[in-house]
């Protein structure tokens, strides 16, 4: 895992923001399966950064997807990106949510179950719910699909803009 991220350190003993692009190294499940919550260990570095990074700074992290795979999602759902649709951060083009507002990598259950309706039935098995493991496995198992690769594997499914940011 590195993929590049943005990170902004915000120090609370001085009024002062400093950004760089940094690389996300390492994420580590610290909680067990049975925990009540849900804890991660975040491994970015630092090597380079023109910043001061100090014990008990918080640190902001503003994600950002692959430029490339937003275009492939685009390209598969036949958008051009400049379609407006609500987003966590208001009005903007479908290209900037997807780009910087939600995740991309595992499809939602919500997802799948737009492709179901829309003709993808052979996904159904996965949403019954006797078959949990499978979808999991799906989603986010050793051989996870991805959004691209459900939206790809069914060329001929129509998702509306808004659809896909739901």
């Amino acid at each position: 895992m590195s993929e590049q991220i943005e990170a902004r350190p915000e120090t609370s003993h001085r009024d002062l923001k400093q950004v760089f692009r940094g690389l996300h190294l390492a994420k580590i499940v610290l909680t067990g399966p049975a925990s009540e919550k849900h804890t991660q260990h975040h491994g970015i570095s630092l090597g380079g950064a023109p910043l001061t990074y100090l014990p008990g700074d918080a640190l902001g992290v503003h994600p950002s997807n692959d430029p490339a795979l937003v275009d492939r999602i685009l390209t598969a759902l036949r958008f051009t990106g400049d379609e407006r649709v609500a987003s966590p951060r208001g009005d903007v083009s479908l290209r900037e949510a997807i780009s910087h507002c939600y995740a991309l990598a595992a499809p939602s259950r919500k997802l799948l179950e737009l492709m179901v309706q829309r003709g993808a039935s052979e996904l159904a098995p996965l949403l019954e719910p006797a078959n949990t493991h499978q979808f999991k496995a799906f989603v986010s198992g050793p051989d996870a699909r991805d959004i691209l690769d459900v939206l790809e594997s069914h060329p001929d499914v129509t998702i509306e803009p808004a659809e896909v940011v739901a």
